[in-house]
């Protein structure tokens, strides 16, 4: 087995502003550090937030994105990766659990 430990330095806080789109915003800061492997954990999304909860017609094309848009504000739990793409920018895969937001 082959393990390494990390230190507290190597981990980062990101916090978005309104309006910030969440794969946007931590492909963006993985890209100038060289961040090839990021595991990434989620916290909270606002009222109005927009939600990508997959493909109406799973992978049979034409791929149509399914909208959610949260009625208040949620907690949000998220496990994902940053991995190199094609062209080599970060991309982000993520898998999200959404709860709570009572009706107002």
């Amino acid at each position: 087995m082959k393990y390494s430990r990390t230190n507290q330095s190597r981990i980062s806080v990101i916090r978005l502003e309104d309006g910030e789109v969440v794969h946007e915003v931590i492909e963006d800061y993985a890209a100038p550090q060289s961040i090839a492997l990021l595991p990434v954990i989620l916290g909270c999304a606002d009222e109005e937030s927009t939600i990508v909860v997959g493909h109406r017609n799973g992978q049979t094309p034409p791929l149509e994105p399914m909208m959610n848009i949260l009625q208040n504000v949620h907690e949000v739990a998220g496990v994902g990766t940053v991995f190199p793409d094609a062209e080599r920018k970060p991309a982000l895969h993520i898998h999200m659990a959404v709860a709570g937001g009572q009706k107002k």
